[in-house]
């Protein structure tokens, strides 16, 4: 199960899975995560507390070892590649769901949302000249 693990606004975790684009668990502490990984037959205890740790840190996930990230680097990654898989509607549903409905997107959905997808994650045909 491709995932990282990343930091919610008000502290808590979630883990991210690349295979699906969305979130697998949310709201949960260090040790939740740390147990989610184990538990799902990913990781052993100590890589398990390895990979929380990095999402703690916030680090790039594609730097291994790298500097600590601004806090959010992570979570905004995540909300942005949700708006550009399953458009803005989602990443919508998304925040109401984890209980951050007016986190501010318009940044996020300008920069990442692909313009030839409707906010449905539907496929538009261009249009032709």
């Amino acid at each position: 199960m491709p995932s990282m693990v990343v930091r919610q606004p008000d502290g808590l975790l979630a883990g991210f899975n690349s295979v699906v684009d969305d979130f697998s668990f949310y709201g949960a502490t260090r040790e939740e995560a740390i147990k989610f990984f184990v538990e799902h037959g990913e990781l052993s205890w100590q890589d398990a507390e390895a990979k929380v740790e990095r999402g703690l840190l916030d680090q790039d996930p594609w730097t291994p070892n790298g500097p600590p990230g601004s806090g959010h680097d992570r979570w905004d990654d995540c909300l942005g590649t949700i708006v550009f898989r399953h458009g803005e509607a989602r990443l919508r549903e998304r925040l109401a769901l984890l209980g951050f409905p007016f986190y501010p997107v318009d940044e996020i959905i300008a920069n990442r949302a692909d313009p030839e997808r409707d906010f449905d994650g539907n496929i538009t045909p261009s249009p032709t000249l």
